[in-house]
């Protein structure tokens, strides 16, 4: 989505070669930047959204023997064996 946002505003500044016919000052290369900038912070957003999901949601996982985190319930116990096991 935001490519097609980007993309948009690219080509509402680029309109019939205006941005590359345009002076510094000019709306079209102000509408240019501005687009660029736009991107770009939605672009950080949706980075520090995926972290923010990701650390909520996603931890990363616990070495076993660790204490689990405040407010977690703790890890099930382990399996009993299910019968004799192999001799070599």
């Amino acid at each position: 989505m935001l490519e097609s946002m980007g993309q948009v505003l690219s080509d509402i500044a680029d309109w019939n070669g205006r941005y590359r016919k345009s002076e510094a000052d000019s709306p079209s290369r102000k509408v240019m930047e501005a687009a660029n900038r736009l991107v770009s912070t939605l672009w950080d957003a949706e980075a520090a959204d995926l972290a923010a999901l990701r650390a909520t949601y996603d931890p990363a996982p616990t070495r076993p023997g660790s204490k689990p985190a405040p407010g977690l319930p703790p890890a099930p116990p382990e399996a009993p064996s299910s019968g004799p096991k192999p001799s070599r």
